[in-house]
């Protein structure tokens, strides 16, 4: 094979990988909420309900 075919054949290899990728195809989890810091609960308390 001369060089002409083995760079197609690679860069077809290439692009195979990459549409094939089965990582990519799950959906991303949101990450569940952090539990509040306990300074953070504190100063709600001190402050009272938000009003918006």
């Amino acid at each position: 094979m001369n060089r002409k075919w083995l760079l197609r054949l690679g860069l077809t290899a290439l692009a195979l990988l990459v549409t094939t990728d089965r990582r990519r195809s799950q959906p991303i989890r949101p990450q569940p909420p952090e539990p509040p810091r306990p300074d953070d609960a504190n100063e709600a308390k001190e402050k009272g309900p938000l009003t918006s």
